[in-house]
């Protein structure tokens, strides 16, 4: 909605601010992610002075205490540069001689000592005789004059590593807090200092060759957006237009650091620093700056969802005044006078005034000029032209939006010390044909290298990867609500490190969300595979796969009610609906993801989708590994889950209670489900007593009539069952038969024409090379625990399970069937 009057003040408080109360919320969830005390955070001057302050205003208002590990680091572009002249000569000298071109060789000299003339420290200015020429070719000369750039240059260098030594002390890492762009600052630190790890936490990101910056790219960080042009889909772009409104926003009234001297205390500092600190903020010029720091302020307390439905309005409603202003906004929007660094004093204003400034001037030499193109356009021409020619300037700075493209997923991966499964889980994102999806990886309080190791040899895309990192363990709920609060989506879908995906996992869900059918629901589950498997040193082993909750059509609440019924790995949902009911509740150790689905249930429907297209694995068979760290919650934690089973359950008859308005309703559906479980208890015992009773009456009958063993009776049972297996296998896999003759034998078995010949069979099986599952009377994990040189040849994989060894070879050896 457009303000009637606009000013700088309204704009920042209305607009501006909710956007920066979502940057620095975002700011401090990486600073407690990547606090693991091998970390120094770095508030870069001069931005990072008032990031700083913003950043303790936040934690002020918002009730916590701020991350202590941080310092401020006097550092400039053009101060690095004189810096790691003696690691990088070249490099130093052209980037210098880039910014500088437009200066003499005498002017480009006076720049880089400027700093020193202002503080007395030359007695002479030798640089104005010197002749023109490049800046690189002045500095391969062997003359007194180069010597004396040189010199210069090298013992600020030496400055800056007892200063980088004296900053990081015993940290391995520096993060850079910064407004961001390219960053250039990691860049040459990354070169230049190796043995640290250099990252980077910015406002934004404005990268267009990535391969450019590959080395750095997996630790810098755009918090807000993270763009090379403007996308209309994604609003928060919209500040590439116009950064200088940030760039305004943080700068402080200062000088830039331009060197560095040794200080009375034997310490290396910048001189320039205290201005900085001490900065006088104008009321007309920092308009913008006093107005977010009013409204962070005002507005206290308010949680994350608050916080980032404010920001995603705000934005929305920058973007169209960053790319289609009236000629008011674009004045109240501005933003003071940019410094043009690098040495020189110049302040260059962002918009130009629309008459001519030389005979030669004219509107389209002002646009060229204007630091803000569509801000120009509004001052230089009326309404009506001015949006024709804004719209026209977006073509060349808009990503065009795809047709018919579907919504982006988060990817929510919980880990700790379990590199192995991560690998898997590694593999399962790659493979995803749907490439629309950022991967939040996080390390809930366990060892990180390993999982950056995992993530520094995945194929996926690390600009899609985001990682967090717990100190300490939070639980398997909160680190779910971590990595959804890191990520910015469409759908939100938690894929376990042990667990995996199809291929078109991810293509197939996000397209029936997204289909005619599919929009009225929150969410939707696929068919699910149950693997079980266990782990024996660094290997997987697999033993077996079968259907999971085949029966799953529809998701009723009521059935819901009664217990949960399927795994995370096969649910995608929308973001809206995780915000509304509040994400995971932090309090349950285990059963967090049933006690989310029966309140996702209560606000919207879950769709299936009838495609087996998730794997849901199980370390059911505990050995080596397997009971340990590797092993599931379900498995490695019955007795929590039968006791939160019952806490689950009386928090929402509690819930019911507490609110009069739901009370009929609910306690209604809470009723209706017990005699529902009742009911389905009940009949299940029925059948179960019945088919006991047909079991034992068949039994005694084929013993008292035909004198056979119970060993024989289940042999004959194995038979049948490897039976209909051989048929179904052979349905799978038409033509590999040798003979047509074990194609007929099967037939006429089938059809009651033929005995069954176990021998026959067996040479079947081995031909068809195919899984014979195990019947549901046979155990198979107490097979192998009880034969370990069977369960050794499974691991190897010369067996496909337990039962498949029995049957070919465990009877006939006289091993002992497991029931």
């Amino acid at each position: 909605m457009k303000l009637k009057a606009i000013s700088p003040e309204s704009f920042s408080y209305n607009y501006l601010a909710p956007v920066v109360h979502y940057y620095l919320m975002q700011l401090d969830h990486y600073l407690r992610q990547m606090d693991d005390g091998d970390t120094k955070f770095l508030f870069v001057s001069r931005a990072g002075v008032r990031i700083r302050k913003l950043y303790e205003v936040y934690a002020k208002s918002a009730g916590i205490a701020p991350v202590l590990n941080h310092d401020y680091f006097w550092i400039s572009r053009f101060l690095l540069n004189k810096c790691t002249f003696a690691k990088n000569e070249a490099r130093a000298v052209n980037a210098l001689g880039s910014e500088l071109a437009n200066h003499s060789l005498s002017e480009a000299i006076g720049f880089i000592f400027s700093s020193e003339v202002r503080a007395g420290n030359l007695d002479e200015q030798w640089w104005k005789d010197v002749p023109p020429m490049p800046l690189h070719e002045f500095v391969a000369l062997d003359s007194d004059d180069t010597r004396k750039l040189k010199g210069y240059l090298r013992d600020q260098g030496q400055l800056f590593e007892n200063y980088l030594l004296d900053t990081l002390g015993a940290a391995k890492r520096g993060i850079l807090i910064d407004s961001g762009w390219k960053g250039t600052a990691q860049q040459i630190l990354s070169e230049a200092f190796p043995d640290y790890e250099w990252g980077g936490l910015y406002f934004g990101k404005i990268i267009e060759d990535y391969h450019a910056v590959s080395s750095i790219n997996p630790y810098m960080v755009g918090l807000v957006f993270d763009a090379a042009q403007y996308d209309e889909a994604s609003p928060e772009t919209c500040f590439v237009l116009h950064r200088h409104l940030i760039e305004s926003l943080f700068e402080p009234n200062a000088t830039s650091i331009e060197r560095l001297v040794m200080g009375k205390d034997g310490k290396v500092c910048s001189p320039e620093s205290n201005l900085i600190l001490s900065e006088r903020v104008d009321p007309v010029e920092d308009a913008h700056y006093l107005a977010v720091v009013k409204y962070l302020n005002e507005n206290k307390g308010g949680g994350a969802s608050e916080i980032y439905n404010r920001y995603k309005l705000a934005v929305r409603e920058i973007a169209r005044m960053l790319s289609r202003p009236s000629r008011e906004e674009a004045k109240a929007i501005e933003g003071k006078k940019r410094s043009a660094d690098f040495g020189r004093e110049i302040k260059v204003p962002v918009l130009l005034e629309p008459k001519n400034r030389n005979q030669w001037d004219n509107p389209e030499k002002r646009l060229r000029d204007a630091l803000w193109l569509q801000g120009q356009i509004a001052l230089e021409y009326p309404e009506n032209i001015a949006r024709s020619k804004q719209i026209q300037s977006l073509s060349t700075n808009l990503v065009p939006r795809k047709k018919a493209a579907l919504g982006k997923v988060a990817i929510i991966t919980r880990t700790k010390d379990r590199p192995i499964l991560l690998e898997r889980a590694a593999r399962s994102v790659a493979s995803q044909t749907y490439e629309n999806y950022v991967w939040v990886i996080v390390n809930d309080g366990g060892d990180i290298e390993p999982v950056k190791s995992v993530i520094r040899n995945s194929a996926v895309d690390p600009r899609k990867i985001i990682l967090c990192s717990n100190k300490y363990s939070l639980g398997m709920e909160a680190a779910s609500n971590t990595g959804v609060k890191a990520s910015e989506s469409d759908y939100i879908i938690i894929h376990d490190d042990d667990d995996s995906w199809e291929p078109d996992f991810l293509q197939e869900m996000a397209a029936f969300l997204e289909s005619k059918d599919g929009k009225k629901y929150g969410g939707a589950i696929s068919k699910t595979t149950y693997i079980s498997e266990s782990i024996e040193g660094d290997s997987v082993i697999e033993h077996g796969r079968y259907p999971y909750q085949e029966w799953v059509t529809t998701v009723p609440l009521s059935e819901m009610m009664c217990g949960n019924f399927f795994a995370p790995i096969a649910f995608l949902f929308k973001r809206k609906i995780y915000e509304k009911i509040g994400g995971f509740d932090e309090n349950l150790p285990v059963l967090g993801d049933w006690d989310f689905n029966i309140r996702f249930l209560m606000e919207a429907d879950i769709g299936v989708v009838p495609l087996v297209l998730a794997n849901y694995h199980h370390r059911d068979i505990a050995q080596g590994q397997g009971a340990g760290a590797y092993s599931n919650s379900v498995i490695g934690g019955v007795s929590k889950h039968n006791e939160y089973n019952a806490i689950v359950r009386n928090k929402f008859a509690r819930m019911a209670l507490a609110s009069e308005s739901n009370v009929a309703g609910i306690v209604g559906l809470l009723g209706y489900s017990m005699i529902d479980l009742r009911s389905r208890i009940d009949s299940t015992k029925h059948a179960m007593d019945a088919n006991v009773n047909v079991f034992s009456e068949e039994l005694e009958r084929r013993l008292a009539n035909e004198r056979i063993s119970t060993q024989t009776f289940m042999k004959s049972s194995d038979d049948h069952w490897v039976l209909s297996q051989c048929i179904s296998l052979s349905q799978k896999k038409r033509g590999l038969f040798k003979k047509d003759e074990n194609l007929e034998y099967l037939t006429k078995v089938f059809s009651g024409g033929a005995s069954i010949d176990r021998e026959q069979l067996v040479k079947i099986i081995m031909e068809l090379d195919g899984n014979i599952l195990p019947p549901s009377n046979f155990n198979d994990s107490r097979y192998l625990i009880e034969n370990p040189d069977v369960a050794e040849a499974v691991r190897s994989g010369a067996m496909k399970n337990g039962f498949h060894h029995f049957y070919l070879y465990g009877f006939h050896e006289g091993r002992k069937r497991a029931h």
